[in-house]
This record gives C-alpha cells, sequence and structure tokens, in this order.
C-alpha cells in the first residue's frame, strides 16, 4: 500500500512567503523620457513646449485686450456733440425766424436731453478708463457747413425741412458710430452704455420720421 504524501525539502526550515503576501508592484512613471529613444525624447521635449507657448500665448492675450477702442469713442463723443450743436445752437439762433412746429420743438427738446445725458455718460465712462476729453476742443467738433445752410434756409422759408434732413443724415452716422464702437469693445460696462445709446438713437430716429415730428 502507498501513501500519498508531500515531502517538505529541508534546505530551509524557514521559507520566506513575503513575495505572496506582500507582492512588490512595479512602479509605473506617467512619462520615462529616459526609456524613451532620442528621437522621441525629442519629440516629447517639443511637445512640452509648445504647450508652454500656447499656455503663454492665452495669458499674454487675455492681459492685453483692450477694454474698448480709444478713437472709435472719440469719434462717437464728436458724433454726440455735432448733434447736441444742431439742436441748441443752430435752432436757438434761428427759433424765432424758423417758426417751428410743436412736433419739432418737442423732438428738438428730447433730442438735446437724450444725447447730452448720453454724452455725458460717456465722458464719464471714458475718464474712468483713463481717457480725458478736452471741452474747448469738443465745442468745436461740429461742421460750419450745417450752420450755413440751417442759416440759409430761414431765407427760404425751409429751416424744418432743412433741419429734419440733417438730423436725419446725422443721427444715421451717429446710430452706425454706436454699433462700430459697440463692436470693438470688450469691456460689460462699455457694452451696456453703447445698448442704450444705441436705442436712444432708435427712438431719435423714430420720433423724427413721425408725422408729428
Amino acid at each position: 500500500m502507498q501513501n500519498d504524501q508531500y515531502q517538505y525539502s529541508q534546505s530551509n526550515p524557514n521559507p520566506d512567503y513575503n513575495f505572496i503576501l506582500n507582492p512588490q508592484t512595479p512602479s509605473k512613471s506617467f512619462l520615462k523620457i529616459g526609456n524613451l529613444s532620442a528621437k522621441g525624447r525629442l519629440i516629447v521635449v517639443g511637445l512640452i513646449i509648445i504647450l508652454i507657448l500656447v499656455i503663454f500665448a492665452i495669458i499674454k492675450s487675455l492681459l492685453t485686450t483692450p477694454v474698448f477702442n480709444q478713437n472709435d469713442f472719440l469719434s462717437l463723443v464728436k458724433q454726440q456733440q455735432q448733434l447736441i450743436h444742431i439742436v441748441t445752437v443752430d435752432v436757438q439762433t434761428s427759433q424765432e425766424q424758423a417758426n417751428l412746429t410743436g412736433g419739432s420743438i418737442n423732438f428738438v427738446t428730447s433730442a438735446n436731453l437724450v444725447i447730452s445725458t448720453d454724452q455725458a455718460k460717456t465722458i464719464k465712462y471714458l475718464k474712468l478708463n483713463g481717457v480725458t476729453i478736452n471741452p474747448q476742443a469738443l465745442n468745436q467738433s461740429y461742421s460750419p457747413t450745417f450752420d450755413t445752410e440751417l442759416k440759409n434756409s430761414l431765407n427760404t422759408n425751409t429751416f424744418t425741412q432743412t433741419m429734419n434732413q440733417i438730423m436725419q443724415s446725422e443721427l444715421n452716422i451717429y446710430k452706425s458710430d454706436l454699433l462700430q464702437t459697440y463692436q470693438t469693445t470688450n469691456g460689460p460696462h462699455g457694452k451696456v452704455l453703447l445698448r442704450q445709446e444705441y436705442a436712444n438713437c432708435e427712438l431719435l430716429i423714430r420720433e423724427l420720421s413721425s408725422p408729428n415730428g
């Protein structure tokens, strides 16, 4: 009769079983550049440099993007001054001879109030952003040609029609300037200001075009 027996080796009476109880997991490196070929290392280094340059370009773009275009805003303020000059200086000096109707008087009053208010807000916005407007230079921002046209219209009794035509044209230019300035403005406060001024301009255009205007 044979006995099925397992014979232990007598060469090591205290065998080490740590390799079973605590198996060693080989370390994994996210990027073993040392194991790469020379060409591989160059590719990895190149990709890292490109990534750094892209991040730097994005940060630089965010830091250097202007809040608004100064020239566009200055042109806008000058156009506002042109409109204010027409409804104040030109109308006031000619009102007695012009025989303006009630609708025209209301429009002139509204235009003066709205555009003067919007101009003051625009100048304040520019000042808060480090741009100062020279009041004397601003007062000269108008076309003498319009003064002459309106003055001559008194002789032909066409002051109201001439004023309406000039204001219609100048308001449309003003509207276009507002849109352009809005498109080149990145600051949220500037965009809110320009949206309101654009809406006010459209209201004046509609008032001028109404039968009672």
